[in-house]
């Protein structure tokens, strides 16, 4: 579905920087100082970065239910929802499995395939924001932060209790809950979720259920804590991966044990992880004996952080840090691989411009070392305006799934070369009158050995393959900006276009990587507030490649009450048709009823 009119509004709203992005609830400049760990391990190393924050209140005034959901209309996301048990990630055009998603600064994406990044143990109800940074960021984090990273923060320090129970189209239904106490030296904190679904369309029904939660405590010069969680997922995957009526389960547990303290002028930080994550797909539900996998993955790991103040305002960090991963899988075999690496960080500020470096040297199983170096500085030009720039190579590896996975429509290629990129960009943040702020980003990403799903285009019945692409070049602009229009209204809005090339892509048909959204105008308005009632409309324009656009609109409005709010949400309320990435439609028009309360302390 067209609508030119409605693009063209959207556009010009944008470029004008009449709203744009309230999700970004922090000005650029504040940035500067603030800790964001989807960038960085120093306060300030978001300095030159493009950087969207999507904190507690705006989560909880859009219409959404999940994490994966609160993402899919941030500036740069490409969220491809098959079902809520199931979503693929991409930023700024790079494939899903180009994107690192961190929980409290822990990797959670997966060695297997990017198709479990999202499989996170945590209800909407314990996060307390969202960071999305686009660009890359191999230097602070290693392997597959080459479009982005995304970082789940949990809410931690709080003393509360609040309930969610809602219900909607498709025969879904939720309930959630969590529960925070903050008291003397102690900190705990722990959210549970359980929602089912007849699904969208036939077989794409779920059951889902969320524990996760965290103690904490202070323990000698530092604090000690410790945080686990379990997910289960059932779901109908029909057509997920190849025109089967398939079915899959899945299973996530993950536990991160550390201390933070100092230890005389040396801030010290040793962490141990773990993840489990379980896979169980059918081809055929009703039959279970004609093809199945089983895939079994572990991730344990350890790393070592030191921060020393280099004195005025200057700060660094070094560091270095070990993961083992293994699967055990009938279909891809018995898996084994160690990634270690060394990496520093160091921000410093020279008058008025602040600035970021990092290096680190990755090395994995099979694979060469990797050398990811970055820089990134912000130079205030007025009181109002600044601009930022950054350079940064990123890497990632081929996933086991790549490189070993067979089935009736798929097939690995086991020598695949590991993916490489450059990423430059050049931006400007203005402060608005009215509380509003604007800022533009140009970038390049040129990739080398771009690993892509393929198969000829003369060939429609032929096995997706996957294949390295010579060369690929993503150029991109992105608008943002905010401001409050009268009394508690607010207009938010966001633009972004991306140009693609490569080379050796002609005559073959990719199923994701070469499928980027090329353009995407959205505009927002909220009005209220926590104690008001609160309406959200937001409009969506966005066409991905070699695809017709599709215009999309959702709202929400919220009644307040005593100790919460009942909501109502409506998604695609056009009930525009658009694919999924399985090539089927996604979800139509829908609606959800909820009530949330918060009980007093």
């Amino acid at each position: 579905m067209r609508t030119s009119a409605a693009s063209t509004l959207l556009a010009l709203t944008a470029l004008l920087s009449v709203a744009a992005s309230v999700d970004a609830q922090v000005s650029a400049f504040e940035l500067d100082t603030l800790m964001v760990r989807a960038v960085s391990r120093l306060p300030g190393g978001a300095a030159g970065r493009s950087v969207t924050l999507i904190d507690r209140e705006a989560l909880l005034g859009q219409p959404v239910s999940t994490v994966s959901e609160a993402l899919r209309w941030a500036l740069g996301v490409d969220l491809q929802i098959r079902s809520p048990a199931q979503s693929d990630l991409s930023l700024r055009g790079s494939s899903y499995e180009g994107v690192l998603v961190l929980v409290d600064g822990v990797r959670m994406s997966d060695p297997q395939t990017g198709h479990f990044d999202l499989d996170l143990t945590v209800p909407i109800e314990r996060v307390e924001r969202i960071e999305v940074l686009l660009g890359p960021a191999s230097a602070q984090f290693g392997a597959d932060a080459v479009g982005g990273v995304v970082n789940i923060v949990t809410r931690r320090g709080a003393t509360d209790v609040a309930i969610r129970t809602e219900t909607g189209s498709f025969g879904r239904w939720a309930v959630a809950g969590s529960g925070n106490i903050a008291r003397d030296t102690w900190d705990l904190g722990f959210g549970a979720e359980v929602s089912e679904s007849d699904g969208h369309r036939e077989g794409t029904d779920y059951e889902i259920v969320l524990l996760d939660g965290h103690v904490a405590r202070q323990a000698g010069a530092g604090r000690l804590s410790l945080s686990v969680g379990h997910a289960r997922r059932d779901f109908g995957a029909a057509d997920f991966y190849g025109p089967f009526p398939a079915y899959e389960a899945t299973r996530t547990t993950a536990a991160t044990a550390q201390w933070t303290g100092d230890l005389g002028r040396i801030g010290l930080t040793p962490r141990f992880s773990y993840r489990r994550h379980t896979d169980d797909f059918i081809l055929i539900r009703t039959d279970p004996s004609v093809y199945r996998n089983n895939h079994v993955s572990d991730q344990i790991g350890g790393d070592l952080v030191a921060r020393v103040s280099l004195g005025g305002e200057a700060e660094s960090v070094i560091g270095s840090e070990w993961t083992r991963e293994t699967l055990d899988s009938n279909n891809l075999g018995q898996r084994a691989q160690d990634r270690v690496a060394a990496f520093g960080e160091v921000t410093a500020a020279f008058g008025t411009l602040r600035s970021n470096f990092g290096l680190r040297l990755d090395h994995r199983t099979d694979f060469d070392v990797f050398i990811s170096p970055s820089a990134s500085l912000s130079v205030p030009v007025t009181s109002r305006l600044s601009v930022r720039g950054q350079i940064g190579r990123a890497f990632r590896t081929p996933t086991w799934t790549e490189r070993h996975y067979e089935d009736p429509a798929n097939v690995g290629t086991p020598d695949l070369d590991a993916e490489r990129s450059w990423t430059v960009e050049v931006g400007a943040d203005l402060l608005l009158p009215r509380e509003g702020l604007a800022r533009a980003t140009l970038f390049r990403r040129t990739s080398e050995s771009l690993i892509d799903w393929a198969k000829p285009e003369s060939d429609p019945t032929a096995k997706w393959q996957t294949r390295n692409v010579e060369s690929a070049t993503f150029d991109g602009l992105e608008l943002s900006g905010g401001v409050r229009l009268v009394g508690n209204l607010s207009a938010t809005a966001t633009a972004n276009w991306l140009e693609l090339s490569t080379s050796e892509a002609r005559g073959f048909t990719s199923k994701s990587t070469l499928r980027p959204i090329v353009r995407a105008f959205r505009l927002s308005f909220e009005h209220g507030g926590p104690q008001s009632v609160r309406l959200r409309l937001d409009l969506l324009d966005r066409t991905r490649q070699d695809e017709v656009g599709v215009f999309l609109v959702e709202a929400r409005v919220g009644v307040p009450l005593w100790v919460g709010e009942v909501y109502l949400a409506g998604t695609n309320l056009t009930d525009a048709t658009s694919l999924d990435l399985s090539g089927f439609p996604a979800q139509g028009r829908a609606f959800t009823v909820g009530l949330r309360s918060r009980l007093p302390r």
